[in-house]
């Protein structure tokens, strides 16, 4: 008895493809392999470029992305010995010499700042941990123009894993030379991330740090009161514990009262701004020092003005006094 098995050319051509699909699965490197092979090339780059290799081909480049992506598409196999080969160049070269930061030359660790900046903006932390790993720095200032660290533009671009990774090596109290401070540039965004904010004022980053120029317009609680953004005065006063009576000229509770914002105007008094004070403490005028001819007015006649009975009534149950009563009692 003879026994037939069916077997065309479409059968043949599924039963191939099948076979190809499995195998290249089963070779396929894996996402936590690839993530391993891309920091690892990044870091056999930055060596590379250390210790003046002069390698130039593809496979030499500090792009994580590109490097993952590319290891994603072959066998582990191919990946492995790229790696090797790498590995095997820089051994030639004498990489596993001594070598530190201190000693490159001025253009190798402004490419490397600039490497970590790109970095830091994309929120690439795969990057910046790589180049931490080759012993390039990640918390120096860019050394041309007026550029600010790597986690100044993280902040900056509101990239919060960028940011958390690098808040272990850098103060978010430095401002670069350009002025202002991190946390000043975060609420200057048109669009502002509140968890970022949060996290800056529970791990660090002062609500009363002004950076450059020593001005009211870098203060963050000037900065937030003037946009009217009420979250963001809440998240600084009472995570941040800024200084309601921290501004330099303009009283922060004479500035809130000017734009008549009475939610924001009570939290500055809640938190303790001076209700007898017009400027800050460089310009600042209290009670006491008025005179007929000043043309200053006291909180509270900027309350009157706005005709709220909560917000008058909170101003002078602290003690708040119209300017003719400061000028009467200034005669005394």
């Amino acid at each position: 008895m003879t026994i037939k098995i069916g077997f065309n050319r479409q059968t043949a051509i599924i039963y191939l493809t099948m076979s190809c699909a499995l195998y290249s699965n089963a070779n396929a490197a894996s996402e936590q392999f690839c993530e391993r092979y891309a920091r690892t090339s990044i870091v056999q780059n930055i060596q590379s470029t250390m210790y003046e290799c002069g390698f130039k081909s593809l496979r030499w480049n500090s792009d994580f992305s590109g490097q993952k992506k590319w290891c994603k598409g072959v066998r582990q196999t191919i990946a492995t010995s790229e790696t090797k080969a790498r590995t095997q160049a820089l051994s030639k070269c004498g990489v596993g010499t001594s070598k530190s930061w201190a000693t490159l030359p001025y253009e190798q660790k402004e490419s490397y700042i600039q490497t970590a900046i790109r970095a830091a903006s994309s929120n690439d932390v795969q990057t910046l941990k790589s180049l931490k790993q080759a012993g390039a720095s990640i918390t120096a200032p860019a050394m041309q123009g007026n550029d600010g660290t790597p986690l100044a533009y993280a902040i900056k671009s509101q990239a919060f894993d960028a940011v958390a990774y690098l808040l272990k090596f850098s103060s978010p109290n430095q401002s670069s030379n350009s002025g202002l401070s991190p946390l000043a540039n975060l609420l200057y965004s048109k669009k502002i991330n509140y968890k970022l904010l949060r996290y800056l004022l529970q791990h660090g980053a002062s609500a009363d740090y002004i950076g450059r120029p020593i001005e009211d317009s870098s203060l963050p609680l000037y900065i937030a009161v003037g946009k009217k953004d009420l979250r963001a005065v809440r998240e600084l006063l009472h995570i941040g514990k800024a200084d309601p009576n921290g501004s330099l000229d303009e009283s922060l509770l004479i500035q809130a009262l000017k734009l008549r914002h009475k939610a924001i105007i009570l939290q500055l008094i809640y938190a303790g701004a001076n209700v007898n004070q017009v400027g800050g403490a460089r310009e600042g005028t209290k009670c006491n020092a008025f005179n007929a001819s000043s043309y200053q007015k006291m909180p509270l006649d900027y309350a009157l003005e706005m005709n709220d009975g909560a917000v008058i009534y909170t101003i002078r149950k602290r003690g708040g006094k119209t300017k003719r009563q400061c000028i009467a009692e200034s005669k005394k």
